[in-house]
């Protein structure tokens, strides 16, 4: 990738490696340079201040540092309104996580193609949302993986029942991720498994999302934290072991949504680059001011795709170097919003009419309480809700099973949209004729 400017990012023997702000403080090597000036002139002063011949014995200076580790390289790719990610290990592994929406493949075929990567020797799945995984078997039927890493969490996707399908075919091996296990991709650089721990999380506002896969990075002294759409739920677990969770880069959670990235997690991690990964103009207004907010009030430099197109990171395992896409990184904005003015315009409307509910987190017992709406046709619109993600307009009612115009339009008599009611899918709305595959639970 042609990059428009780097930046490296100092690291010093003490802390600067793992992040720390202000002024860039000397490397122990530096330091030991001036150590020896002043032992030097300590040893000349007292010739210089006699008349007689003196013989000045000098210390040795110091060695110069060892050269750094090979590179290893992350690149958040801008595949708009979604994640894809690639890993390149210091002795050459190449590993992807996620993948893009569907039809956004391109942009990770083209990356991959830059790299020279033919074959991945690994692919993680964050989780089986379409912005995520929507785009990863046309990348994998061009350039296949020797191994795939799932959550492990029951989801009725198309999609997703096609990919482990192809996965099956070609004879991938699957690995299923829970906490604890370590991955090692060479040249001292390895992947930690945080998230997800048995029992899985149920009941919560998105079980996909909560379930995500989290990742450590870690290359000697650097280290990044890869999140997927990982929500409240997901970051309080993660909590019970507040030590494993600090790291240089975070790649935020769910594209900078409000139900990510909390104050206290935020504190825990301490990192000081953030990368957000987000459509241009997305319908769903990711990344949330709140959420930018928040990173400004911890000093964390921002880069999103949306503004900045794809993001490289190179580590030599003591300091991390960042580039980008378009601009550059020191003129990156950081909580400036593209549609701030509009959020500022929602926020002053007038609240909606209190005899409608928001259909988007209406309960089975809210919806029975329109006629003709029993106790299979509620439970169908929630299934179909947390499948395919938050209704857009009222009109989608008619794609869920036994819900036709009539009943769609006695529904919206109680009912209304309002915004996207923050729940599972990133993705765009599934065509007319209906979800890609039928209703039914697919264990990979």
């Amino acid at each position: 990738m042609n990059l428009a400017k780097s930046s490296a990012l100092p690291a010093s023997s003490a802390q600067a490696a793992r992040g720390a702000r202000g002024g860039a403080p000397l490397t122990g090597w530096a330091s030991a340079v001036l150590a020896w000036l002043a032992l030097v002139s300590a040893a000349l002063a007292p010739a210089c201040a006699s008349t007689a011949p003196t013989t000045v014995v000098a210390p040795e200076p110091p060695e110069p540092p060892a050269p750094a580790g090979p590179p290893l390289t992350v690149q958040v790719v801008d595949v708009g309104q979604g994640d894809g990610l690639i890993v390149l290990s210091p002795t050459g592994k190449s590993i992807m996580i996620d993948a893009g929406d569907r039809g956004k493949h391109a942009p990770m075929l083209r990356q991959l193609a830059e790299d020279g990567v033919t074959t991945l020797d690994l692919v993680v799945m964050s989780h089986p949302h379409a912005d995520h995984i929507g785009g990863m078997q046309k990348v994998l039927e061009k350039v296949p993986t020797k191994a795939f890493v799932d959550p492990g969490f029951d989801y009725s996707s198309g999609i997703y029942a096609d990919l482990l399908a192809h996965l099956e075919a070609s004879g991938t091996k699957v690995l299923i991720a829970r906490r604890g296990r370590r991955i090692d991709i060479g040249g001292g650089a390895s992947l930690e498994v945080l998230w997800p721990v048995e029992p899985l999380l149920r009941g919560t506002r998105s079980d996909a999302n909560s379930n995500s896969v989290v990742l450590k990075l870690v290359y000697g002294t650097t280290s990044m934290l890869f999140t997927g759409d990982s929500e409240a739920p997901t970051e309080n677990g993660l909590l019970d072991d507040p030590e494993s969770l600090h790291a240089d880069v975070l790649k935020v959670a769910h594209h900078g949504s409000e139900h990510s990235t909390q104050d206290r997690f935020l504190a825990a991690v301490r990192p000081y680059i953030a990368v957000i990964s987000c459509g241009e103009d997305n319908k769903f207004g990711h990344p949330a001011l709140s959420t930018l907010e928040k990173l400004e009030r911890s000093g964390v430099q921002v880069l999103r795709t949306d503004l900045s197109g794809t993001i490289t990171l190179v580590s030599d395992g003591e300091r991390w170097t960042t580039g980008v896409e378009r601009g550059s990184v020191a003129a990156a904005p950081q909580v400036e919003v593209v549609d701030r003015g509009a959020r500022r315009a929602r926020a002053a409307a007038p609240a909606p009419a209190a005899d409608k509910l928001d259909i988007n987190v209406a309960t089975a017992e809210d919806l029975r309480a329109v006629d003709g709406i029993g106790v299979a046709k509620a439970k169908a619109i929630i299934a179909y809700r947390d499948a395919h993600g938050p209704f857009g307009t009222m009109g989608e009612l008619t794609r869920v099973d036994g819900i036709g115009a009539k009943t769609a339009a006695k529904i919206a008599e109680k009912f209304e949209v309002r915004g996207d009611g923050g729940l599972v899918d990133d993705a765009e709305p599934y065509p007319a004729e209906g979800p890609p595959g039928p209703e039914g639970e697919t264990t990979p």
